[in-house]
């Protein structure tokens, strides 16, 4: 009974080193990130689903196109079929041409937002694969569907390769980005394999009724979204975004007691830490996972910046704000009652030779600039004219009192903060060049992030 059991754990060991060998990055689990088992798991299943989704889709587009029928012509669905796939292709290269190109948002927000254009992925193949499913039901029209079809579908496949290398470098600890990315290869190679097994036998039992194709693909296909979903929930960045710096200066403010003083007592970092947040992050496609779009526009001309004129860009900067400061803040608002105020916009616009500290020090001025004109009244009659200068003197004050509180939390939670390329997410639009002249006096110039 002993040597079974002694044999049973020898095979055991075994087959365990030879699974970790061959889909596990060397060192596992010490050389990874503690998200990596779940992203393996989910993504293997979104893998399975969408392969089947795939043999579905080329059946249904056979169908359409004539093969199997005494009365298709050979040459003309072949020649159908080539081109929808030069079309599909002709998509894909121009899309890829406006990633990273200066006047596309494309490029940044790929790299800010790998999350969310990885579900965009995802959903654009099902949308492509529903057309082709649905392409037997129009053979009239076989070549704009499945023309069309195909340009989703190599979006898609741009979509996800783009944002394959931050997903993985996330997933790394120990400069092992290449084992990572060719573990996670090696186990979608075996879901892709598992689920051509179940995607033939399911196409074939359909035998060609779409009704039936359709069935399965919305069972499929939900499979792929949530799978998919739930393996992205698991990755966890350590570079602040947008979205993750609303997330940490929302509860910052939620936690702290007064805005008079800086805190004594501190923030629970754990709350704020990239795990925590990853949790909290929203990457949902066409849902804004804060409220920055609806009131913060970051990199402004400076005709928006300053409406008034480059005098008020002088009194912003030498008064409200400080000439220290690499960045111009300005806001517009409006009178709610009882001298009550809202702020509707603010404009924040860093200056060339901002540094990682001032990026992070203008979004805070902002948020704390909002926060605090809920928590003041003003006589309308007395200020209005400049009321905004008022409050935004009177935030960059409160700022400067709770700003190394801040910092200490953030870095504390394991957030990279110290250089500038850390947060290039963080600015947009144009910068700002000041320049002193031989005359003494100050040029302004903007350039284009």
């Amino acid at each position: 009974m002993e040597q079974i059991k002694d044999w049973y754990r020898l095979c055991h060991h075994r087959i365990k080193k030879n699974i970790l060998n061959h889909f596990m990055p060397a060192g596992y689990p010490t050389t990874i990130d503690k998200g990596y088992s779940q992203f393996a798991i989910s993504s293997f299943f979104a893998s399975f689903s969408g392969t089947s989704l795939m043999i579905l889709s080329t059946h249904s587009l056979l169908l359409a196109v004539g093969v199997g029928s005494s009365t298709s012509a050979p040459a003309a669905a072949a020649l159908n079929w080539v081109m929808k796939d030069g079309v599909g292709q002709l998509g894909g290269i121009l899309f890829a041409s406006n990633i990273g190109t200066g006047h596309s948002l494309l490029g940044s927000s790929f790299d800010s937002d790998p999350k969310r254009w990885r579900m965009i992925s995802a959903i654009m193949l099902d949308i492509s694969i529903f057309l082709e499913v649905l392409s037997p039901l129009f053979p009239a029209f076989f070549l704009p569907i499945a023309s069309f079809a195909n340009v989703l579908k190599n979006i898609s496949f741009l979509t996800g390769s783009a944002t394959c290398a931050s997903i993985h470098q996330a997933l790394s600890r120990e400069g092992n980005l290449a084992d990572v990315t060719a573990k996670v290869a090696s186990q979608r190679i075996v879901a892709s394999i598992l689920g051509t097994l179940i995607g033939i036998p399911l196409s074939s039992y359909a035998e060609g009724h779409v009704p039936m194709i359709a069935a399965y693909f919305f069972i499929l296909s939900a499979s792929h979204q949530y799978f998919t979903y739930e393996s992205l929930k698991s990755v966890t960045f350590d570079e602040i975004n947008k979205q993750r710096m609303y997330l940490i200066m929302k509860f910052y403010f939620k936690e702290i007691k007064s805005f008079d003083s800086a805190m004594k007592c501190g923030v629970d970092s754990s709350n704020i830490n990239p795990y925590s947040l990853a949790k909290q992050e929203s990457f949902f496609p066409f849902q804004n996972p804060h409220d920055f779009h609806q009131w913060l526009k970051i990199g402004s001309e400076l005709n928006v910046l300053c409406p008034k004129g480059v005098h008020e860009f002088w009194h912003l900067r030498h008064y409200c704000i400080g000439e220290q400061e690499n960045y111009i803040l300005n806001c517009c608002i409006t009178q709610k009652d009882n001298n009550k105020f809202k702020v509707d916009t603010v404009w924040l616009t860093f200056l060339e030779d901002a540094k990682a500290e001032d990026i992070i020090r203008g979004y805070f001025h902002a948020y704390t600039l909002r926060k605090l004109a809920k928590t003041k009244s003003y006589d309308n009659a007395k200020y209005s004219y400049n009321l905004n200068h008022i409050l935004i003197s009177e935030s960059h004050s409160t700022m400067n009192k709770q700003i190394g509180d801040f910092n200490f939390a953030v870095k504390k939670a394991g957030w990279k903060i110290s250089s500038k390329g850390n947060l290039t997410h963080l600015v947009s639009g144009y910068q700002l060049q000041i320049e002193r002249c031989a005359n003494k006096n100050n040029l302004v110039r903007k350039s284009n992030v």
